[in-house]
């Protein structure tokens, strides 16, 4: 119930020059709740034997900070206007960006709703807006098959198959949630500067290099620091490209009046490529080992930046709604 409206309202209260930034902000919480987790979970490993219990109700705390906040958070400006409450979408537009703001972004969002019919499922598929919906499912499914997961949900194998003790299972997680937490903030830097389609170009063929060689650390069997580093670079390459880049580009390409609906699609295709992704890794390991699942993963980055290159314009810089304009097939 999070998930999908938490990025989609971040993106219709962002202003264009900065929402690419905004929304990898949105990215950035995840990291940190996942750092964070580990990090609880390390420190309470000594709790007793009940342990497990006060690791998972720790997340009651944030749960209940987020609960209280929504409070404090006005309505999106885009949604009030798909309702027609104008008055209430300029106010809160005003206190974004002043009045000469509210009043062109105003005339703007009502004019991309002027063909708004009731959202239904079915909408998602009429032909002006299959092509969309397409490049947003296949954005969601690219983003988690290219194998970062599987690091972070089986590092404690991988690590021990390269020679590393598998004891220190929980301190090589927090390892992994730093190096994420902070190149996360290379994409924060650069995704407003660089390009939506740049960074996605340049982490999924920096992914499939990265995947390639540690397919090749582990047919040679080369030392357990030197498969570190690639295992880290992997998680690195992820927080500062395609990790961020994903949520910008899918809140960005979607029209309004069918953003929530395909939002929810796409978020639905993220999470079973996630969990097919992840449910793959110790199948392939063991049927075929590590050199080979390394070398899947990057035959698909490799496919991914095909796809990227010919399919995928750049959203830098534009509107909501001019974005809409470019891509509705009319």
């Amino acid at each position: 119930m999070a998930l999908a409206p938490c990025p989609v309202y971040v993106a219709e209260i962002s202003p264009a020059p900065m929402r690419g930034r905004m929304v990898s902000f949105y990215q950035l919480s995840i990291v940190i709740g996942i750092l964070l987790a580990y990090l609880s979970n390390y420190l309470l490993l000594n709790a007793g034997e009940n342990n497990w219990r006060w690791m998972f109700s720790s997340q009651s705390f944030p749960s209940l900070l987020f609960f209280f906040g929504l409070f404090f958070v006005a309505e999106s400006p885009r949604w009030l206007i798909g309702k027609k409450r104008m008055n209430d979408a300029f106010a809160i537009l005003s206190r974004i960006g002043g009045k000469n703001y509210a009043d062109e972004e105003t005339k703007q969002i009502d004019r991309s709703f002027a063909h708004k019919t009731t959202e239904r499922i079915s909408s998602l598929f009429t032909k002006d807006v299959r092509f969309i919906i397409f490049i947003g499912v296949v954005v969601a499914v690219f983003s988690q098959a290219v194998g970062q997961n599987s690091l972070f949900s089986y590092a404690p194998v991988i690590f021990k198959q390269a020679g590393m003790a598998e004891d220190s299972a929980f301190l090589q997680s927090i390892i992994l949630g730093l190096i994420n937490f902070i190149f996360t903030f290379v994409a924060i830097y650069s995704i407003d500067k660089i390009g939506r389609r740049t960074l996605l170009l340049y982490g999924s063929m920096l992914l499939c290099l990265d995947a390639l060689a540690l397919a090749l650390c582990f047919y040679f069997n080369a030392s357990g620091y030197l498969t570190l580093v690639f295992v880290l670079g992997i998680i690195a390459i992820y927080a500062a490209t395609l990790g961020p880049v994903t949520w910008v580009l899918l809140l960005e390409i979607f029209p309004n009046r069918l953003r929530g609906n395909a939002m929810s699609l796409a978020t639905l295709s993220l999470w079973i490529a996630n969990f097919f992704t992840t449910a793959s890794f110790p199948v392939l390991k063991s049927q075929f080992g590590l050199h080979t699942t390394f070398a899947i993963h990057a035959g698909i980055c490799l496919l991914y930046f095909v796809f990227v290159k010919r399919t995928i314009p750049e959203t830098k810089g534009k509107s909501l709604e001019e974005i809409e304009n470019k891509l509705v097939r009319k």
